[in-house]
């Protein structure tokens, strides 16, 4: 199938055009490959460095298989390299790999973009606009998967709303409630703040929150928050400021608090709906999972 045909029916489903140039991409993709000394406009797409949505490397013009993933993480491109695999899209939530734990958002080396060049591997970048899809995005997803029936939005930014509330059908105590979003999610080392809760009114938001969105689930009425990280451990002095400002925060904070990373949160979207969606393209497609969704 065209490439150009896939990337338009994306582009018109998430209404990329609708958005402002998005945050926090727009100021991160040139601040991270610049100080890689890679000279990103190479290879990335030049609308997309306008709007940092949608298409972000053309390589080629047909589409043989189409691939879904979180971040774009080495491992995973240099696999589909390896494996010479031509003619891939790959549909990512993130433009960036993050080490959660570490670095924090990360570039592409450079041969991996050289290799995917050489092996006509293109991709679609969906960040802001799957965020807070009406129908695709990676808070309904979260939410649907572990079972909170949607009230309302919340969580608002300047794209819409990033996070969901809800209740459980039966109210459940939170060691039974971890047990759930740790077998739903895949991840064994769920981490949690336990404020002596049991568990009906839940807040969902994939990726992480901060101290305004754990006050905002408070403020209406959440027993139990669920997210990626709310302990940001990223080694950087953007992560020191968010675990300075949960630590200060800490003792004001009533709800419990379970973490399964930011990566598990946001595959749901990934791993179903967008392979649901994209099913109606004449091309297979499937979800590539990361090794360590603590990396």
């Amino acid at each position: 199938m065209e490439l150009h045909k896939i990337a338009e029916f994306l582009d018109n489903y998430f209404r990329v055009h609708e958005f402002q140039p998005d945050q926090p991409f727009s100021q991160l993709v040139p601040e991270v490959y610049g100080e890689a000394a890679i000279s990103f406009e190479e290879y990335l797409e030049p609308r997309f460095l306008k709007s940092y949505h949608g298409l972000m490397i053309r390589n080629g013009t047909s589409v043989e298989k189409i691939y879904s993933i979180v971040f774009p993480a080495d491992e995973i491109i240099e696999e589909l390299l390896k494996k010479e695999k031509q003619n891939v899209l790959i549909i990512t939530h993130h433009p960036l790999m993050m080490e959660t734990s570490d670095r924090g958002f990360v570039p592409l080396p450079e041969d991996l973009l050289r290799g995917m060049k050489d092996q006509h591997i293109s991709m679609y970048a969906v960040h802001t606009p799957l965020d807070v899809h009406p129908h695709v995005s990676t808070t309904i997803a979260l939410g649907r998967e572990i079972g909170v029936m949607k009230r309302a939005d919340c969580c608002i930014d300047s794209g819409g709303p990033t996070g969901i509330w809800g209740n459980l059908l039966s109210e459940v105590d939170l060691k039974a409630f971890i047990a759930h979003v740790s077998t739903v999610s895949g991840v064994k080392d769920t981490r949690f703040v336990d404020n002596g809760r049991m568990v009906r009114t839940v807040g969902v938001r994939p990726g992480g929150v901060g101290v305004p969105e754990i006050m905002e689930f408070q403020e209406l009425g959440c027993d139990t928050v669920v997210t990626g990280t709310y302990n940001n451990l990223v080694k950087t002095e953007i992560g020191q400021w968010y675990r300075d400002q949960f630590k200060r925060a800490k003792n004001n904070i009533t709800v419990n608090l379970i973490e399964c990373s930011h990566y598990a949160t946001e595959a749901f979207v990934m791993k179903l709906d967008m392979v649901k969606l994209c099913s109606q393209f004449d091309v297979p497609c499937s979800f590539l999972p990361q090794d360590d969704p603590w990396l």
